[in-house]
């Protein structure tokens, strides 16, 4: 699945490249720091245990011109877990670090600036589990590094110059989780942010 959406996006890339060009529209480079809160929603074989939560997120962009920038993005999120058996309960958190590089192409050059983007990267993810000791139940957090494909769509508006307000709707798509039954962590998130040029 990955590995599909890895050639969508470099034809995407490689479209808007031309498309950027053609129109010759570019301006100073730019950078801008970037930071965001927002839920998450887990979708997927693991909803009925991993719930919605919480997801902040601190980047920097480079604008390559009106409409190219690569974004350099690190979260934290945290899911709410609960596990309930015969032999135990588990209430607690699926934390979420991922590190994450992103392509992002923006539409137009007014104050209303839409954008798409679409990333890789990897992330730490921690959940609680249980394991039995003689006649005890221990609950420890245990942690696994798993790849990750990220993209979003979003809305800038332009507040002044260099300083810009968003919302966003975004898709994590993770690898297979030995720690979460070797499921997928497919998580939709819905985020709001401020952005300013350093």
């Amino acid at each position: 699945m990955i590995n599909k959406f890895i050639l969508i996006i470099v034809f995407i890339i490689s479209y808007m490249q031309f498309y950027a060009q053609a129109i010759k529209k570019t301006t100073t480079p730019k950078i801008y720091f970037s930071s965001h809160i927002g839920i998450g929603l887990v979708k997927g074989h693991l909803s009925s245990n991993v719930k919605r939560g919480f997801q902040a997120m601190t980047g920097i962009e480079y604008k390559f011109n009106n409409h190219t920038s690569v974004v350099g993005e690190l979260n934290f999120d945290g899911y709410s877990y609960k596990k309930t058996t015969d032999l135990y309960s588990i209430d607690g958190l699926v934390n979420n670090i991922p590190l994450t590089l992103f392509y992002k192409y923006t539409f137009g050059i007014k104050k209303w600036l839409p954008y798409t983007k679409f990333g890789l990267g990897s992330a730490k993810v921690t959940v609680p589990l249980a394991l039995q000791n003689n006649n005890f139940t221990i609950i420890k957090n245990s942690s696994i590094i798993l790849m990750q494909f990220q993209t979003a769509l979003g809305l800038n508006y332009e507040i002044k110059k260099g300083y810009l307000s968003f919302i966003e709707v975004g898709y994590q798509q993770f690898g297979k989780n030995k720690l979460l039954y070797n499921k997928q962590l497919n998580v939709l998130g819905f985020k709001i942010g401020i952005a300013t040029a350093l």
